[in-house]
């Protein structure tokens, strides 16, 4: 009995598996024809207006009511102690070109490692001095760059989210995430 459901087994098994057979990819490139991939989706404008619109909306939402009190007497910063710190590594990098690693000011009178990723206070810092023909003086683009860019990658948000709701569930589910 054992035999025969082994040989049953056996006899599967081998039919399983198939030979892979080459694909027409493979076959062009063999041959030493140019291939070129065609995109197999059309682009669905509806869902790129919805979701640039969304992203326009967000960007309001986050700058409608900060920055007129936030440029009213100066600049001043919103959210806490948190932007401070950051305009400080900013200016840091602006002044010397170099992230802040340890900073003197973080507990006090120790002092501690920076421990932020530098990449977000780069692309402010790089952005103002970018900008600084357009304004009066270079610490005013850094000002505004410090102002208007968290807003920018707030809204941005939107894009990886409208992303991953339609990879996962479709695209109604993604520009309902977004």
């Amino acid at each position: 009995m054992a035999r025969q459901t082994r040989r049953r087994r056996d006899s599967k098994s081998k039919n399983r598996f198939r030979p892979r057979l080459t694909s027409a990819f493979s076959r062009d490139l063999s041959t030493g024809k140019d291939v070129t991939t065609k995109k197999s989706e059309k682009v669905h404008w509806p869902s790129i207006l919805i979701l640039m619109f969304i992203f326009l909306f967000s960007l309001y939402i986050r700058t409608a009511w900060t920055i007129g009190p936030a440029t009213e007497d100066g600049f001043e910063l919103t959210g806490g102690s948190d932007p401070y710190y950051h305009k400080r590594v900013v200016d840091y990098v602006v002044e010397t070109g170099e992230h802040l690693q340890r900073d003197e000011m973080l507990n006090y009178p120790y002092g501690a490692n920076n421990n932020r990723p530098p990449l977000f206070d780069w692309s402010i810092a790089i952005i103002g001095l970018t900008m600084s023909p357009f304004f009066s003086s270079p610490e005013e683009s850094v000002w505004w760059a410090m102002e208007v860019l968290p807003a920018i990658y707030g809204a941005m948000i939107v894009f990886p989210v409208y992303a991953i709701g339609r990879a996962q569930f479709g695209r109604e589910a993604g520009l309902i995430g977004a």
